[in-house]
């Protein structure tokens, strides 16, 4: 894939979008199968979507960015943005 792109940063800069759609994606399509009736039922089933999720590879990829984000000041800024919208449009619904 580097050859498309002129440096490997050019390529995680255009993967992290990508990644924040498709963790939008699975959490949308599974939270709505989190039972809405009970309480302590939806907590729980909500607890086992999210450590679902933590299990795709798509996720440990994120995660991982955000660790080394922590010392890139460049990889952070590109991750900032797609955090802001996950956070909006997953703790608006």
């Amino acid at each position: 894939m580097l050859h498309h792109f002129p440096t490997r940063f050019d390529l995680i800069k255009a993967a992290v979008p990508y990644l924040n759609h498709k963790r939008l994606e699975m959490f949308a399509t599974r939270g709505e199968e989190v039972n809405r009736d009970a309480e302590y039922t939806r907590v729980g089933e909500g607890i086992d979507v999210y450590w679902a999720q933590l299990q795709t590879p798509v996720l440990v990829v994120f995660h991982e960015l955000l660790v080394a984000a922590r010392t890139d000041r460049r990889l952070e800024k590109v991750l900032l943005p797609e955090l802001e919208e996950f956070n909006t449009r997953f703790y608006k619904a």
